[in-house]
């Protein structure tokens, strides 16, 4: 019988299922953090972030020497205030659309 692989399987112990517990949660941490570093690796993604941050600054800027308030842009774009405020603060990417009509809107 040494063709057979026999895992040990433990039922109702809860000191097993915590720290199978604490090693799951362990790897989808530094799973996501290895997918954030393969992405802040990658050229590509890498150079259209730092666009879209570029973009976002001159498009803060241009509000900010116009003297207008997010919610006025929000509302020259017919968009929701928090939409302007996530993108300028990075928490939100600007779909193309957008993008399009903050350029016409700005001058950007």
């Amino acid at each position: 019988m040494n063709h057979q692989d026999w895992n040990t399987v433990v039922l109702n112990n809860t000191a097993h299922q915590q720290q199978a517990r604490r090693t799951t949660a362990t790897s989808f941490r530094s799973q996501a953090e290895a997918d954030a570093a393969r992405l802040e690796n990658d050229d590509p993604i890498k150079r259209d972030m730092n666009k879209i941050r570029a973009f976002v600054t001159n498009m803060k800027n241009a509000r900010l020497s116009r003297k207008m308030t997010q919610k006025e842009l929000a509302t020259f774009l017919n968009m929701k205030t928090d939409i302007v405020q996530s993108i300028e603060n990075g928490k939100m990417i600007p779909d193309s659309s957008t993008m399009q009509k903050m350029k016409r809107m700005l001058n950007v």
